[in-house]
């Protein structure tokens, strides 16, 4: 269950890190960045952080690089949020990855 739950973890920063640009929202890509706009990208920021820590594995640092087009998506919603009412999903997004991330360090620290 672990080693599935870590390929999650890596789809879901995968996908979280697709740059949100302007487009159409009637092809593939415009669906991933509707996603990452409400929520996606700001899951995946907090549990990208804590990858490392969470399966003690130095080799998940490499998915550091992926920080550059999250924290560029987080900055998109935030920039906009004063234009659309609704990016405040994108905050609770952040906040519920960050309470998962920090479980998932507590209880990694009690059963290793």
């Amino acid at each position: 269950m672990k080693n599935k739950l870590k390929y999650l973890f890596i789809l879901t920063i995968l996908m979280g890190s697709i740059p949100i640009l302007p487009v159409l929202e009637e092809n593939l890509y415009g669906f991933f960045a509707f996603l990452n706009f409400h929520g996606l990208s700001s899951l995946a920021l907090p549990i990208l952080i804590s990858l490392p820590l969470i399966y003690k594995n130095k080799n998940f640092y490499f998915f550091y690089i992926l920080l550059i087009p999250i924290i560029y998506n987080n900055f998109f919603i935030l920039y906009f949020s004063k234009v659309v009412d609704y990016s405040f999903t994108s905050i609770i997004f952040f906040v519920i990855g960050l309470f998962f991330s920090l479980y998932l360090i507590k209880y990694n620290k009690k059963n290793p």
